[in-house]
């Protein structure tokens, strides 16, 4: 069931997130059951500059054996899925990968809310729906 998430924040998926959820069977409602869990305080495993990866129920697998979502998330303010990936297909993220992820973070959160939306229109980013 989908919980309600604060009005006032911004909900995005990058473009190659998006592709990669909807090839996975992963619909906007679970990101926001994962959105909803992180306001409650389950943040899942920190990685730093308010990026967090996230188990997600994948239908008949379940969170143990689904898939894994790496999100930007400021509450508040901004969540954004980064990368998707399923447990059995892929390994951990590299400290390098975190690295970059760190400092995308860091970069997005400085942008304005016009610049998101113009991120939208190009395509870069898509809303997260529900």
């Amino acid at each position: 069931m989908t919980k309600v998430i604060r009005s006032s924040q911004e909900l995005y998926k990058l473009k190659d997130f998006a592709k990669w959820a909807r090839k996975a069977g992963v619909a906007d409602a679970m990101l926001l059951d994962a959105l909803a869990e992180m306001e409650r305080g389950l943040l899942g495993d920190r990685l730093g500059s308010h990026v967090y990866k996230k188990r997600l129920a994948v239908h008949g697998r379940g969170k143990r054996g689904g898939g894994r979502v790496i999100v930007l998330y400021r509450a508040g303010d901004v969540a954004l899925f980064l990368h998707g990936y399923m447990k059995n297909e892929s390994d951990e993220l590299s400290e390098n990968e975190v690295q970059q992820v760190r400092v995308f973070a860091q970069q997005f959160l400085k942008i304005s809310a016009e610049d998101r939306a113009r991120l939208c229109a190009e395509g870069k980013l898509v809303p997260v729906e529900g």
